[in-house]
């Protein structure tokens, strides 16, 4: 499945030990086929780790057209962006299939740093590698898609001057 990310599953680095102890502190929740698990302009006080199911990240356009940005599923985090700066999410969303998650808000992750400081600098180092691994894939979107826009300008020029 394309998952819109090139990303790996975010606890595969983690020890059994380490879930353990992520599982303490993170609350389990789960969501229908159809139910939004964010909504953009939601709070940003937790992110999600999928254990099982589907989603699809999107978001309405200028033109109230709604854009996939991912499908994500099983091992996957999201909401992690506005569980760092606080701000409300940017995007939708929305269970594909039932999914089972973890749940873990700013209050639970500071339990975490108090608990096993450690553990809680290896999560945020792996969230660092995360966001950085999908803001080279967008930069890459970036540069092709001025690449097309560029072909297609380029297209034209030449379609009319032969004109």
């Amino acid at each position: 499945m394309d998952t819109g990310f090139k990303e790996k599953l975010f606890l595969q680095s983690f020890t059994n030990d380490d879930v353990y102890e992520i599982l303490k502190i993170s609350q389990n929740a789960a969501f229908k086929t159809g139910e939004f698990l964010f909504k953009e302009n939601d709070p940003g006080n937790s992110f999600i780790i999928i254990i099982s199911g589907n989603v699809e990240v999107f978001a309405i356009n200028a033109h109230n057209e709604r854009v996939k940005l991912a499908e994500l599923f099983s091992g996957h985090i999201i909401g992690e962006v506005s569980f760092i700066d606080s701000q409300p999410r940017t995007a939708n969303v929305i269970a594909t299939s039932d999914v089972e998650v973890l749940l873990i808000t700013q209050d639970m992750f500071e339990q975490l740093e108090k608990e096993n400081i450690s553990l809680a600098i290896k999560f945020i180092k792996e969230m660092e590698k995360l966001l950085t691994e999908r803001l080279r894939d967008f930069d890459q979107l970036l540069i092709d898609f001025n690449a097309v826009k560029i072909d297609n300008s380029f297209l034209q020029k030449i379609s009319t001057s032969n004109t």
